[in-house]
């Protein structure tokens, strides 16, 4: 019995040294990963900040805007467009900031256009206006939006990238269709009045006794 209990204390002490290495294995992982993100995050954080100071306009209606802003801009519920900027990967922020930096590009511009990239709440930004693309384009009219351009890249053959860049001109240069006059159908009207100086021919009239 002696010799039986001993070799299943050995047993309990090699599982328990297992568990213990395992512990103390995964305890060593999880620092490692915390340690990583630590280090990681504010270099990533910095990169964002750095590309939305970049993302700056010259152009007098097109401003770079907070998420307070945005907020009160859609209360105030203006016709304006909208771009929401995906700056994680995104190979397409730059050359779209320099279309929106062409002066060229904004000649028939009727409405204020404002660029939001979000930093800290991009998942929320993405699923409360169902984004799926890095580059977002929404005409807003009356807090709604009325017109979405979406894409990733400007396209690696020069058509698509001119047809790409006809789509966001078209898009920020709205043209509001004129109104026709419309012709109101008068009817006929009979002149009973005469005119003064107008002799009226008359018949003379005979009754026979």
């Amino acid at each position: 019995m002696s010799h039986v209990t001993q070799q299943s204390n050995i047993k309990k002490k090699k599982k328990q040294k297992v568990f213990v290495f395992l512990f103390l294995f995964i305890m060593i992982m999880i620092a490692v990963v915390l340690l990583i993100k630590s280090v990681i995050r504010p270099k990533i954080r910095e990169q964002q900040i750095i590309s939305v100071v970049n993302l700056k306009s010259q152009h007098q209606k097109v401003q770079t805007i907070k998420e307070n802003q945005l907020q009160k801009i859609l209360h105030e519920k203006d016709d304006f467009v909208l771009v929401i900027i995906d700056g994680r990967g995104n190979t397409a922020d730059k050359e779209l900031m320099n279309f929106l930096n062409n002066s060229n590009n904004l000649k028939e511009i009727k409405t204020p256009i404002y660029i939001y990239q979000p930093i800290y709440n991009i998942n929320q930004i993405n699923q409360e206006y169902q984004l799926t693309a890095k580059n977002n384009l929404l005409f807003m009219e009356n807090g709604k939006e009325i017109q979405r351009l979406a894409f990733d890249s400007f396209g690696n053959t020069q058509e698509k990238k001119a047809e790409l860049q006809k789509q966001l001109f078209t898009l920020v240069n709205p043209v509001i269709p004129e109104r026709k006059p419309i012709r109101v159908k008068q009817e006929k009207q009979l002149d009973f009045s005469v005119n003064q100086g107008e002799e009226v021919p008359t018949e003379e009239i005979t009754f026979n006794e």
